[in-house]
This record gives C-alpha cells, sequence and structure tokens, in this order.
C-alpha cells in the first residue's frame, strides 16, 4: 500500500495539469481510469510512462483496455494496449462497475444487474429477513432513485 502513496505524487500533476483539460480521470491505489480523446490519452501515457519507471512501476497492459470506435495504430503507447471495439455487440468492459461495448454486452450486464435485484427484492420481502422490510424499502427506493438521475458511473 506504501506504493500508492509515491504513485500519487506522479499522477497527481496529470490530473491538475490544464495541458490535459477534456479528460476524465479517476484513480484508486494502482488503478486508474482514463476517458478522453485517444490524442489526450497518448500524451497522458507518455508522460506517465517514464515517471512508472522511475519508481520500478509499469502499466500493466495485459489488464489495460482502450475502449474506442477509431484506430489506435498511429499511437505508440495506445496500440500496444488490447482495444475494444464498439461495432461488436458482444464485446466491452466494465468501468467502475458500468458496462460499456456493444448493445449486446451491455443489456446481458443489465439483465444480470435486474437479476441480482430481483433477488434482493426477494430475500427482503421474506418474513424475518435480518434487513427488515423498512431497511429493504429504503434500499430499493435508494437505488430506483439514483436511476432516475440518469446515466452515472456506479
Amino acid at each position: 500500500m506504501l506504493f500508492s502513496l509515491g504513485l500519487n505524487e506522479i499522477i497527481k500533476p496529470i490530473a491538475t495539469d490544464l495541458e490535459y483539460q477534456g479528460t476524465w480521470q479517476t484513480w484508486f491505489l494502482d488503478d486508474g481510469t482514463l476517458i478522453g480523446p485517444l490524442t489526450l490519452l497518448e500524451k497522458i501515457l507518455a508522460k506517465l510512462t517514464p515517471s512508472l519507471d522511475a519508481v520500478h512501476l509499469q502499466v500493466n497492459l495485459s489488464k489495460t483496455v482502450v475502449f474506442t470506435t477509431g484506430s489506435v495504430e498511429t499511437f505508440p503507447f495506445l496500440s500496444k494496449i488490447t482495444r475494444i471495439s464498439a461495432s461488436d455487440e458482444t464485446i466491452g468492459v466494465k468501468v467502475l462497475g458500468t458496462p460499456l461495448g456493444g448493445d449486446r454486452f451491455v443489456r446481458d450486464a443489465l439483465q444480470a444487474a435486474v437479476g441480482k435485484m430481483r433477488q434482493f427484492c426477494d430475500r427482503v420481502l421474506r418474513p424475518g429477513d435480518q434487513l427488515g422490510p423498512h431497511t429493504g424499502f429504503s434500499c430499493v427506493a435508494a437505488q430506483v432513485y439514483r436511476c432516475m438521475q440518469g446515466p452515472s458511473f456506479i
């Protein structure tokens, strides 16, 4: 966990640099999510890589994906990363629990989420459930309210 303190010093300048305006970034320990134009993502990776090398860390390409409708072939860093295309209905990736990908991939993720919600609702409706009906109702209502607020990263 100590490495995350050093990593924070590397990430902080990138997250606050005006040169990278137009990107959305979120970091937790050593996991990062970057969203933005390919040109800016390439610049971030180009700056991030030597800084990580200096503290003997690196971007794990086997756990990294690029979700794009465009080509990454002209980008030295991005071209090394697995590319997921929105044109394939069945392929996608979850970013912070939110599915991004083809319609079928997202639909399957939605069906799985609805199934889990059904199981939860069935459980809290059983007499004698530990949560009780008041807590169960509050949990369900909070999720429904969140959904009514529009798309978000969950």
